[in-house]
């Protein structure tokens, strides 16, 4: 258990016993110093709230009143409040959240809050955190030694001893949670101590306090000086998200004494109300901060199945409802994650049944793809980005993108960090390839795509953090073009509709806070429901 856990948890039980007319025992100095701490963030934070509303930017120097615009420049004023834990920056996908992240390090570092960064991202990002940072000249004298660290291997001790800046991906917090947590608060070579900038990118990742990866980043956190947690989409399933996203960056200074109860909408509201008293972050739209950005045009395009496509998608839904149907009094609860698994396998069919029962040639939606490929790059002579979850589907799209004459790149699971990003390059800043092909999960957060205009999904991720994400990885600052337009193909009167309207939901909700109450189905009824048609 981390110390702020166990402070939280102290503090939760001496407010209980007060409450109860009990005499609570003398706080620990664990809990004293970090209540001062927590405190004196929340007076930072109305200080800063104050500063940014006024549009002071005051700690703003030199060439960086440059490199962000107005809306950035106001908002890495505000973070840099003396006194301040850390911060959330929840502005949505594609406003620049990472050049206000290199902002932030700059100043920091030139201030002497912080002499060593610690940057935490997805393994697709890797590559562009080194880059971005290595080519901003006000940063690259002061972070010495810069290091992307993909694997464990026998020499991280050496590694991390050689440089005041890493940047890694998620997996390494757990593999190498001492060694980071010491690199972290480590004596440096001129017996300074060690202040350590921890930057959390796309942090929903690490949403989930229960789940290994997040708890070790949660032990690193406890020996930085400062938390800068940034994210688009970081309660995309429901209001909770969000609570371990602010402990990471305030050590628990706005929600550690936050506990959730089974009532959804009473935990909307006291999330609301504790945030509103002392959470600092920002949420800002695209809309508010790029008014310059075109707008994005969904076009979902309603699709019938071939006869056998049907034939085969028939068959399994009319198992499933079947067994449903027929359940035994308190059968569900035993056989939920089984319907769960058996309810994806209907979705999968409609996006790529199996080959050998439906071929790509009896699917409809390749033929879709095709006429698209047709127009926007042979005729239209644009570059366009086609999502799919599939491995097997991402194959045979590649079979047939390449088969049209049309130059590719592909990125998922099995390419490796440093080549997607020669690939992101590449289409970015060259006429090749023309079509990028990939899954959500993999290039779905923070990649820049921009350089198309146009995406097609074949079919579409089950977490709402990756359907939002991928959606933004052409809608985004730097997006050139007129319009952003999104082909949606979806079959009619399918699973694979109501899914679609499940996605598009959680992001219409997200603004209740910043997350939404929506989730899977939970009874019988709702599983029927949703492939009736």
């Amino acid at each position: 258990m981390s110390l702020s856990v166990r402070v939280e948890d102290e503090m939760i039980l001496r407010e209980a016993l007060e409450a109860l007319g009990a005499a609570a025992p003398p706080a620990s100095g664990d809990s004293q110093l970090l209540m001062d701490k927590w405190r004196e963030h929340r007076l930072a934070w109305r200080r800063a709230d104050h500063s940014y509303h006024a549009g002071d930017i005051s700690r703003i120097t030199g060439e960086w009143r440059d490199i962000l615009d107005p809306a950035q420049r106001t908002a890495v004023n505000a973070m840099l409040e003396p006194g301040l834990l850390g911060f959330c920056l929840f502005d949505e996908q594609g406003t620049g959240k990472t050049f206000m992240g290199l902002g932030l390090i700059h100043h920091m570092f030139m201030t002497g809050r912080v002499n060593q960064l610690l940057v935490f991202c997805p393994s697709s990002m890797t590559g562009e955190w080194v880059e971005r940072l290595s080519s901003v000249n006000a940063l690259s004298s002061k972070i010495k030694g810069l290091v992307s660290l993909h694997e464990a291997g026998d020499n991280i001790h050496n590694t991390c001893s050689r440089s005041v800046g890493i940047v890694t991906n998620y997996h390494q917090a757990s593999a190498n949670t001492q060694v980071l947590a010491t690199w972290a608060h480590r004596a440096l070579s001129n017996s300074d101590a060690a202040k350590t900038l921890l930057i959390i990118d796309e942090s929903f990742f690490v949403k989930n306090e229960d789940a290994q990866m997040s708890q070790a980043v949660m032990a690193i956190r406890e020996h930085c000086s400062f938390g800068l947690v940034l994210c688009g989409t970081p309660a995309p399933n429901r209001p909770d998200d969000i609570v371990h996203q602010f402990n990471i960056a305030d050590l628990g200074a706005t929600l550690g004494l936050y506990r959730p109860t089974d009532d959804d909408h009473r935990n909307l509201e006291e999330l609301s109300a504790r945030i509103d008293e002392g959470g600092a972050f920002l949420r800002r739209l695209k809309k508010d901060v790029l008014s310059d950005l075109p707008e994005k045009s969904f076009r979902i395009i309603r699709l019938a199945m071939t006869e056998l496509h049907h034939v085969e998608y028939d068959k399994v839904k009319r198992s499933y409802r079947a067994d449903l149907i027929n359940l035994g009094s308190g059968q569900f609860g035993s056989k939920f994650n089984n319907f769960l698994e058996r309810r994806m396998q209907l979705i999968r069919l409609c996006a790529f049944p199996d080959g050998n029962l439906v071929p790509s040639s009896a699917n409809a939606k390749f033929t879709a793809l095709e006429e698209i490929l047709e127009d926007v790059c042979l005729k239209g002579l644009r570059k366009l980005i086609i999502w799919s979850s599939y491995k097997d589907s991402l194959q045979e799209i590649e079979r047939l993108v390449s088969g049209m004459g049309i130059t590719l790149g592909r990125i998922d699971g099995s390419v490796e960090p440093q080549d997607r990003t020669a690939i992101v390059k590449a289409f970015q800043e060259t006429a090749t390839p023309q079509v990028i092909i990939a899954n959500p999960s993999a290039a779905g957060a923070g990649l820049t795509l921009h350089a198309a205009s146009h995406a097609v999904y074949m079919s579409y991720p089950s977490q709402a953090a990756h359907f939002l994400q991928s959606i933004d990885r052409i809608h985004r600052r730097g997006q050139s073009a007129n319009e952003t337009v999104f082909h949606l193909l979806v079959f009619d009167k399918t699973i694979e509709e109501k899914e679609l309207t499940r996605l598009f939901r959680k992001e219409s909700t997200q603004a209740d806070l910043l997350g939404d109450v929506f989730s899977l189905p939970r009874t019988v009824s709702d599983f029927i429901a949703e492939i009736d048609d």
